[in-house]
């Protein structure tokens, strides 16, 4: 687990949603304004980088995604030799023309700091089942290093392990499942690397640290079911 300080900024967008969450539960405002399910969404955004909800906020260098870019980084120039790969998931904040995103952003900041651009994939660019299996080889021969994708983009039978040696999670999905899924394009069969690397990206004081705490709690109910032991609560 990666835990970086919230920024200032995210301090006062939080105290935002804190005042936009009280109105909202004392029926202050319309539904078709503002409701806790478009709240949640822009908390979860907020914590990768403001500038997903504000596209002129201030651009920490200590924040969640330039850790996670300089991490990328530094994987990157050591495992050169061996050409290991690596999957950042990130569901939100995916490829948009036109305005801020997650994967642009770490793209062109990744290019800007030496590596080279065909080495950097979306998965989101392979548009037919011929072009994401021609994607998924040259990842798994090391010549696409570093794949960017979403849970349902990169999820079942997405075979891409042989080289791969870390995977980001630069957000917190919704299921368990989803988890599981994501950890076992690395946790495979067939991975040359005796070590690997799983970094999961929380800001602190954000709604980060609530939605990895929900998921645990999700699964520890769900293994309570699935082997039999003693349920607390139905």
């Amino acid at each position: 687990i990666v835990a970086t300080e919230a920024t200032e900024f995210q301090k006062m967008l939080m105290d935002s949603f804190v005042e936009r969450a009280e109105k909202i539960r004392n029926g202050e405002v319309e539904a078709t304004i503002d409701n806790m399910l478009k709240l949640t969404n822009e908390a979860k955004l907020m914590s990768i980088d403001p500038r997903l909800i504000i596209e002129d906020a201030p651009n920490d260098p200590e924040s969640k995604l330039n850790i996670a870019i300089n991490n990328v980084l530094s994987i990157w120039q050591n495992g050169k030799e061996k050409s290991t790969t690596q999957i950042i998931f990130c569901d939100s904040g995916t490829p948009k023309p036109g305005q801020f995103n997650v994967y642009d952003e770490i793209k062109s900041c990744l290019i800007m700091k030496g590596v080279d651009e065909v080495q950097i994939a979306f998965v989101h660019d392979a548009k037919t089942d011929e072009q994401r299996e021609v994607l998924f080889e040259k990842v798994r021969m090391g010549e696409v290093r570093i794949l960017l994708g979403s849970t349902s983009k990169l999820g079942t039978g997405t075979n891409v392990q042989d080289k791969l040696y870390a995977v980001h999670h630069l957000d917190c999905p919704w299921r368990p499942s989803d988890i599981e899924q994501r950890d076992g394009r690395i946790l495979r069969q067939g991975n040359e690397n005796p070590k690997i690397n799983i970094f999961r990206y929380v800001t602190k004081g954000t709604f980060d640290a609530y939605l990895w705490q929900i998921q645990e709690q999700k699964l520890k109910y769900i293994s309570q079911v699935m082997t039999g032991k003693s349920i607390s609560r139905s």
